[in-house]
């Protein structure tokens, strides 16, 4: 997770970045010295020496998606290491982009055995995040392939199927203590590609490139529309967005969502309820009809249609529900009388924004 030459910055104001040097080093340099070491997983352990005071240490720094934490000490004998360093890189946006590593092992062990390995795929999520407004760092793209997938989906394994794509589940958060907000949808949908050169390749992304920054030029109105309605939920909850059913691919004409075989597998039971346990949201709002109907499925709760209320119940676990029709264009018909209801009239905004607030409105009054 540590973001080469990008500057982070530490408690005095400094800055320090990152480079890679020979045979896999990675030496870091700051205004009053360089520290130089090796790196496995997230953890650098390294040597430093301050030129200003000509000092030499050790430091070891654990690396997360926004920054670093160090321990040090002066000397280079073994001990305890009681200095402490953090850092932080400058970011302009208000929330963070994180996983759980509980979430990494439930994806590892029930979807997808990544050989470049689950944490690459998710550092590079975050470096996309955050280069958006710090763009010093060069990502480097990965592939991914169907016979990676996990065991449970041996039978699609076996199909010959092409434009295929997972959506990784993905917590942006504000602050701490803050109540979770499950989101549940079914958004990994691919475009037909005419390159069939590469159809055992995976594509992946996040749910609703809800990653993508509100200000980027990229946005399409869908898109601008869709990061309304999350960052207006993020103005009182975190928020984790996962798909229900985490693969998408076509078997001719077919679309995986409308196959039963494909919607019945034990496994998307297995890593919903998983990610319940592990998330333990306040509340689970499941967005169209796909989501009600398997979350209604999966808690063994009755489906509702949908009508001008937003509806809420509990699960026998005693989980907060709430269900509403999807946030899409194409469901505009389907959220219409929510939007129009009278009850809501004084909630402002339109479409999507107003979507989020009518929800809001009813997470903080009912549940």
């Amino acid at each position: 997770m540590i973001k080469l030459n990008t500057q982070y910055t530490i408690e005095n104001g400094d800055v320090v970045t990152f480079e890679e040097g020979k045979n896999g080093t990675i030496t870091g340099r700051y205004e009053d010295g360089t520290l130089t070491g090796t790196i496995e997983e997230n953890l650098l352990k390294a040597t430093f020496h301050n030129s200003k005071v000509n000092a030499v240490g050790l430091m070891e720094i654990t690396f997360h998606e926004n920054g670093f934490d160090a321990k040090w000490k002066s000397g280079l004998e073994p001990g305890p290491m009681r200095g402490k360093w953090e850092g932080k890189i400058d970011c302009s946006s208000d929330f963070i982009v994180s996983i759980p590593d509980d979430i990494k092992n439930v994806l590892k062990d029930n979807l997808i055995q990544p050989k470049v390995g689950i944490n690459e795929v998710y550092n590079w999520f975050f470096g996309y995040f955050i280069n958006q407004f710090n763009s010093n760092e060069k990502l480097v793209n990965f592939s991914l392939f169907k016979n990676e997938l996990s065991e449970q989906f041996k039978e699609i394994k076996q199909k010959n199927i092409q434009t295929i794509g997972i959506d990784f589940p993905i917590l942006l958060s504000k602050g701490k203590n803050r109540p979770v907000l499950m989101i549940c949808a079914m958004d990994p949908l691919r475009e037909e590609s005419d390159d069939t050169s590469n159809i055992d390749e995976i594509g992946y992304w996040v749910p609703f490139s809800i990653i993508n920054s509100m200000d980027s030029i990229h946005n399409k109105p869908s898109d601008r529309s869709n990061l309304s309605f999350f960052h207006t939920i993020l103005e009182t909850h975190d928020v984790y967005v996962t798909d229900i059913f985490k693969v998408f691919y076509r078997e001719g004409q077919r679309k995986s969502n409308t196959q039963k075989e494909f919607k019945k597998l034990a496994v998307h039971k297995e890593i919903f309820e998983n990610e319940i346990n592990i998330v333990k949201p306040h509340a689970i709002l499941t967005l169209g009809n796909d989501a009600r109907d398997a979350v209604c499925q999966i808690l063994e709760l009755n489906t509702p249609n949908w009508s001008d209320e937003i509806y809420t119940t509990k699960s026998k676990e005693n989980y907060n529900v709430i269900m509403v029709p999807h946030i899409s264009g194409a469901a505009r018909g389907a959220k219409a009388p929510i939007l129009n209801n009278e009850r809501y009239k004084d909630i402002d905004g339109t479409d999507n924004l107003k979507y989020a607030r009518i929800i809001k409105h009813v997470i903080s009054t009912q549940i």
